[in-house]
């Protein structure tokens, strides 16, 4: 009948539109993944506030490879696509290495949504930077790191007759480090130096360097526990040269 014959029409559309759909699942999937990115973006610049162009600027994962990479343009602005989730273990940013400058880290770097980086570099480098709550002691952040200094890196070549770094025995990069040469800053605000101690890092081969490690106040009001974000930026007055790092720390509250 007419009607059996409509139903049977009806069907047979129902089923070629279930085979369309079943068949283009993947490529929506696919698509869908392809959009689910974050953007890091921000501004190179000395720190006079000048801008950088053409400094290399790229998020590095944990085997130090390159999960993005651009070069800062005109005006020093940058921008870096990343798949959205996860932690990056860094992003760096430099120009012209170890020869007029040295590099900016930005360590820990999430990427659930987007986030503005402003890295400001010269010729002092805070390396490692690590932070954390020392649990069951005075409310406060301890602050690791080893900084390195471009004139001594240029010294210690030319004292060795032209060497490579890695081949000179007894290696001190370490700037002087003074309180009145430190600024540290917990999620923006200023967090008032209670200690610093020089210590000494074993990086293999029975090679020794100097790092420091710093105590200070949490700033009214910041939960350190919560996603934190530390910036270390340092100054050698004798040679005039700075450098800066950042750490994000993840949430972790406590019960």
């Amino acid at each position: 009948s007419h009607s059996q014959s409509e139903g049977r029409d009806s069907m047979t559309k129902r089923r070629a539109l279930f085979k369309v759909c079943f068949y283009l699942l993947p490529f929506f999937a696919l698509l869908g993944a392809q959009e689910r990115q974050i953007r890091i973006y921000g501004r190179v610049t000395d720190f006079s506030g000048n801008p950088i162009e053409g400094a290399e600027v790229a998020v590095k994962t944990r085997t130090f490879q390159d999960a993005g990479k651009t070069l800062s343009g005109k005006g020093g602005y940058y921008s870096i696509l990343l798949p959205q989730g996860g932690t990056y273990m860094s992003l760096f940013a430099c120009k012209d290495y170890a020869t007029k400058k040295l590099e900016y880290w930005a360590w820990n770097l999430p990427a659930q949504s987007d986030r503005e980086i402003n890295p400001r570099f010269d010729r002092l480098e805070v390396y490692a930077l690590n932070a954390w709550v020392p649990q069951g002691a005075y409310p406060s952040l301890q602050i690791y790191f080893r900084p390195m200094s471009l004139e001594k890196a240029k010294a210690a070549i030319q004292a060795s007759g032209g060497k490579e770094l890695s081949k000179i025995p007894n290696l001190d990069l370490c700037p002087e480090v003074k309180p009145e040469g430190l600024q540290i800053k917990v999620n923006g605000q200023e967090a008032a130096l209670m200690a610093l101690s020089p210590v000494v890092e074993a990086v293999g081969n029975g090679k020794l360097v100097k790092a420091f490690l710093l105590q200070v106040e949490l700033p009214k009001g910041v939960d350190p526990w919560k996603e934190t974000e530390v910036t270390v930026t340092l100054y050698d007055k004798t040679t005039g040269e700075k450098g800066e790092a950042t750490l994000f720390l993840p949430n972790r509250s406590l019960l």
